[in-house]
């Protein structure tokens, strides 16, 4: 097995001041909720979405973070796709969630670190790049086991044992008060995140090839 590589930008630090121009130009300030990789159903958007909305309205003690959402908006008409415009609506959730669309990959990596929390509660992926390069960016991330998604975090992530809305909000509930957990998931994170290079992706692949 060869494992796929994280783009070095995932890894590097940005300077604070592309950091700042990046989140004024989407009006965000750093410490948000974030849920990226795209906006197909397996990704389980709606789950994020219901989630946040049991976590507003059952946590008194401090008010979440923004959550932030990027990925290209498909048509409500696509049945593939997790119609999000209308889920925000119909939860009334238009001022706490921002829907970025898509966004280029040199501002991606800017979102993720300046994250609390990077959610991805799929049911399924065959290998799961998003949350290798929030590994790699420093940020905490709470995921599921589907697909290849436990071997590709072996350890370093919160896992849901379920994809339902509940359980995502009570865990997220629990790691956004927890900062000492939050620093242990980033250090976990960062160390599993180097083990992914394209430079050992290749020298698998040509000593497979090479007689």
């Amino acid at each position: 097995v060869s494992y796929l590589g994280i783009d070095e930008k995932f890894l590097a630090l940005h300077d604070p001041l592309k950091s700042k121009e990046v989140l004024s130009r989407y009006g965000l300030t750093s410490g948000y909720i974030y849920h990226g990789g795209g906006l197909e159903r397996r990704k389980n958007t709606e789950a994020v979405l219901r989630a946040y909305k049991i976590l507003k309205e059952e946590t008194l003690s401090f008010v979440p973070p923004t959550l932030v959402i990027s990925g290209t908006i498909h048509s409500e008409t696509n049945s593939f796709a997790t119609p999000v415009r209308s889920l925000v609506k119909t939860l009334g959730l238009e001022s706490d969630v921002r829907l970025l669309g898509w966004v280029p990959d040199e501002d991606v990596s800017v979102l993720y670190q300046n994250a609390s929390v990077f959610l991805f509660p799929s049911k399924y992926e065959g290998f799961g790049l998003p949350v290798l390069e929030a590994f790699a960016s420093g940020t905490p991330v709470i995921t599921t086991s589907a697909g290849s998604l436990g071997e590709l975090t072996n350890g370093a992530a919160k896992i849901l044992k379920t994809v339902s809305p509940r359980e995502l909000a009570d865990t997220l509930r629990a790691l956004l008060g927890d900062k000492v957990e939050r620093d242990q998931l980033k250090a976990l994170g960062k160390n599993r995140a180097r083990e992914f290079r394209w430079d050992s992706f290749t020298s698998a692949v040509f000593r497979a090839l090479l007689p």
